[in-house]
């Protein structure tokens, strides 16, 4: 008895005919075999009535554009769908469309969090596009003033092959008695701040606040920008 032939979907074109910058003939075949195992008739009805190695051309063609990642993301995600899908689908799985909001939305509760060391991140994309547009633009400007921003700077990390995992943040414990300032030191630093601040020139307040930070003492946050910015070590607000 001679073998069972292989589904004329699957029939690979040949060599000559498959278009340069494609994917390889293979990953197709592979993608291919696999929705016609998921779907059966479901998937040979749809491409009845076409030209299958046009088809398979096409896909090689298009699917080139995806990462590794995304056409595995695709891939795993065939199995929540009950039909197969086009290739539109079958792109729009690889490259789900982003809700900005809600992405923005926790990239600011993240990044609050990682200053304790607890942050949690959904997708390692959401928080390089946040490092994209600055920790500190993204702590303090309002969802209006930031979404365009964030939007923009995720479609660009979006775009990479490859995206990092996101770092380990390592979070200092403060030396006994370095804890949390008090209020009287804060206010009692702002007093230096706005003395010294009115003679010309006059940056050693700057300084002496940058030399306590490095000698490990805890500096309110705001004051130490501040002087940091006084002595251009990090841009204005």
């Amino acid at each position: 008895m001679n073998a069972p032939q292989r589904p004329s979907m699957l029939t690979p074109a040949s060599s000559a005919d498959w278009p340069a910058g494609a994917i390889p003939e293979s990953w197709v075949d592979s993608l291919f075999a696999r929705m016609s195992g998921m779907y059966g008739s479901k998937f040979a009805d749809l491409w009845r009535g076409t030209d299958l190695a046009a088809v398979r051309r096409l896909w090689g063609k298009e699917l080139a554009s995806l990462s590794r990642d995304e056409l595995r993301r695709a891939s795993d995600a065939l199995l929540g769908r009950s039909f197969p899908p086009t290739l539109p689908e079958f792109l729009a799985l690889a490259r789900p469309r982003v809700n900005y909001d809600a992405a923005l939305y926790e990239a600011t509760q993240q990044l609050h969090l990682r200053t304790e060391g607890r942050d949690t991140w959904t997708n390692p994309a959401f928080y390089w596009a946040a490092i994209k547009v600055g920790e500190f633009d993204m702590m303090n400007l309002s969802h209006g003033a930031l979404i365009k921003r964030y939007a923009a700077a995720l479609d660009s990390v979006l775009a990479q092959d490859q995206i990092p995992d996101v770092p380990e943040r390592r979070v200092a414990l403060p030396a006994p008695g370095r804890g949390r300032a008090s209020p009287e030191r804060v206010e009692a630093a702002m007093r230096e701040v706005r003395a010294t601040t009115k003679e010309p020139g006059n940056k050693r307040w700057a300084e002496r606040i940058v030399e306590h930070d490095k000698a490990g003492e805890k500096i309110a946050l705001g004051v130490l920008r501040m002087a940091q910015v006084a002595l251009g070590l990090r841009s204005g607000f």
